[in-house]
């Protein structure tokens, strides 16, 4: 018996087509990264927190300088269509209503990790540099701190920072949007 195999990697338009079909449920939270679908477990109370304050504070902040987009496809290539929890986008008069977000759209992404911790600093964050997203921030809910990398080059950022409670960040692109710490890490 052959050790090979043949993996058979999806593309956006597949997943549409087996949304349509129902084969993916409208329940659980897909995501395609490399090709692959990731399911990612239900957000608990303390990410929800998160999410929701950081959103309605850039919101407020930014007054139409950027799109806050929570919990929605970004686009990044054929067979990468993460759901970050929250993306900021260069602002356009449609909303993207005629098509999602892709990488140059996008000036920051946000994920918000518990129970994701290990994809979002690994799979993710390769992704989101390979893709030349300018920043990418992570609240560690498990460690108590934020993670903010910039500058990507290749498959990694080359500077990362750590934040704390007490701290305030913005995003490089943005930096009228200063945002507590707090926020992020309720």
């Amino acid at each position: 018996m052959s050790s090979e195999f043949t993996r058979r990697l999806f593309t956006y338009d597949d997943c549409l087509r087996m949304a349509e079909a129902g084969v993916l449920s409208p329940l659980e939270k897909i995501e395609l990264i490399h090709g692959e679908l990731f399911v990612v477990s239900p957000p608990g109370p303390r990410h929800g927190a998160a999410v929701d304050a950081t959103s309605a504070a850039m919101i407020q902040i930014l007054h139409g300088k950027a799109i806050v987009r929570t919990q929605g496809a970004v686009v990044l290539d054929k067979f990468a269509a993460p759901m970050p929890d929250i993306a900021l986008l260069r602002p356009r008069d449609d909303f993207y209503v005629r098509k999602n977000p892709d990488a140059a759209d996008i000036l920051l992404i946000v994920e918000v990790a518990s129970s994701s911790l290990e994809l979002d600093t690994t799979v993710k964050l390769q992704l989101y540099a390979i893709m030349g997203i300018p920043e990418y921030w992570v609240a560690d809910l498990l460690n108590d701190r934020l993670l903010v990398h910039t500058n990507p080059v290749e498959d990694k950022y080359r500077m990362i920072r750590e934040f704390h409670r007490g701290a305030t960040v913005a995003p490089h692109l943005l930096p009228e949007c200063k945002i507590s710490a707090d926020l992020l890490l309720p």
